[in-house]
């Protein structure tokens, strides 16, 4: 096996740990989709699919299938949390303006935001 290179960045991988939401914010998946459809526009992202999921008695799921890759949100009411998740890549993408978003509708009291740069790897040619 070759060595590997790595080269340019080729995506931003953004981990949005949401902590104190109020709970309506949390529970209902038709409205969390709208709010991500909303954050994809403003991230200049192109959504190619969504679908979502509304757990009984509480707590939703919500995907985007995005043209530059993934935006997710999975809510725990009872636990007042939500975890987001995007992936993008390109040059348009604003992932920054996409998290506010969901971050504005859901109001936490606190939140963690991981970024991890997603490099491109390839092997060495001999």
């Amino acid at each position: 096996m070759g060595d590997i290179v790595i080269g340019s960045t080729t995506g931003s991988h953004w981990l949005v740990d949401c902590y104190g939401c109020p709970r309506d914010r949390l529970d209902n998946a038709q409205i969390l989709e709208n709010i991500l459809i909303t954050a994809a526009e403003r991230g200049n992202l192109s959504v190619l699919q969504s679908q979502r999921h509304q757990f009984r008695p509480q707590g939703a799921t919500v995907l985007l299938l995005l043209r530059e890759s993934h935006l997710s949100l999975h809510t725990w009411p009872e636990q007042q949390y939500a975890a987001l998740d995007l992936f993008t890549c390109g040059e348009r993408a604003n992932p920054a303006a996409a998290c506010q978003t969901v971050l504005d509708f859901l109001i936490p009291h606190h939140h963690n935001l991981q970024r991890i740069e997603r490099p491109m790897i390839r092997p060495l040619s001999s």
